[in-house]
C-alpha cells in the first residue's frame, strides 16, 4: 500500500506556473475586494461551489490546486474575468511562464487567451501557407461559430485585423527591428484603409435603402 501511495504521489503534478499565478491573483483580488476567506467561502457556497475558508487559504499558499469549476466560481464571486485569475496583470514584453518549458511575452499571452492570435510571435508571410492555416485553425477552434462568422464580414474582419496589427505594433516598437516595425505599421495602415472603404460601402448601401 505504501508503495502504491508513493507511486500515485510521484504521478501527480505539483502546482505549476499558471496555478501559482492563480494563487497570487486570488489573494490580490480577495484583498482588493475586502473579503475575508470566510466571506469568500460563503459566497462560493451561495452559488453552489463551496470551498472551505481553509481551502482558500491553501490555494493562496499554493498548497491546493484549483480545478476549472473552482476557477469559474471564483471569477464569478470576485466579479472578474477568468483570464484575470489565470494570467498576470501585465502587458508588454515581460515574459510569462505558461508551462514548465514555455514562456511567452505578456502581450502575446493576452492576445492568445482572448482568441485574437495564436501563441506564436512571428510575422505572417503570405507565402507561409502552413502558418496561415494554423492561424485559421486557431480561430475556428477557439471561437463559437457566431463570433467566427462575424469576423468573416469584410468590415468586421478589417476592424479585427487593424486592432491585431496595432496591438502587435505598439509593444513591438521596443522589441522588433525597425524593418519589422515598419512592416507592422504598413499592415496597420492597409487594414485601416480597408476598414474605411468597407464602412463607406455600408454607408452607401444604407443610403440606397
Amino acid at each position: 500500500m505504501a508503495a502504491e501511495e508513493q507511486r500515485a504521489k510521484r504521478q501527480t503534478n505539483d502546482v505549476g506556473p499558471t496555478g501559482a499565478q492563480v494563487a497570487e491573483n486570488l489573494r490580490s483580488f480577495r484583498t482588493e475586494r475586502g473579503l475575508s476567506t470566510i466571506r469568500l467561502s460563503q459566497l462560493l457556497g451561495e452559488i453552489g461551489r463551496p470551498i472551505q475558508a481553509t481551502g482558500i487559504t491553501k490555494i493562496e499558499k499554493k498548497e491546493r490546486k484549483v480545478d476549472v469549476d473552482d476557477l469559474v466560481a471564483l471569477a464569478l464571486v470576485l466579479n472578474v474575468s477568468p483570464l484575470a485569475l489565470l494570467l498576470p496583470s501585465v502587458d508588454g514584453d515581460e515574459m510569462v511562464p505558461l508551462a514548465p518549458t514555455v514562456e511567452l511575452p505578456a502581450w502575446l499571452v493576452w492576445e492568445w487567451a482572448e482568441g485574437a492570435s495564436p501563441a506564436i510571435d512571428v510575422l505572417v508571410d503570405d507565402g507561409d501557407d502552413s502558418l496561415v492555416r494554423e492561424t485559421h485553425a486557431y480561430e475556428s477552434l477557439s471561437l463559437p461559430p457566431q463570433r467566427l462568422n462575424e469576423r468573416k464580414h469584410p468590415a468586421s474582419r478589417a476592424a479585427f485585423m487593424l486592432r491585431k496589427q496595432v496591438r502587435q505594433l505598439v509593444p513591438g516598437l521596443r522589441r522588433d527591428t525597425p524593418s519589422a516595425s515598419a512592416y507592422r505599421l504598413a499592415e496597420a495602415q492597409r487594414w485601416h484603409q480597408r476598414l474605411t472603404d468597407e464602412l463607406d460601402q455600408i454607408k452607401d448601401d444604407l443610403g440606397k435603402e
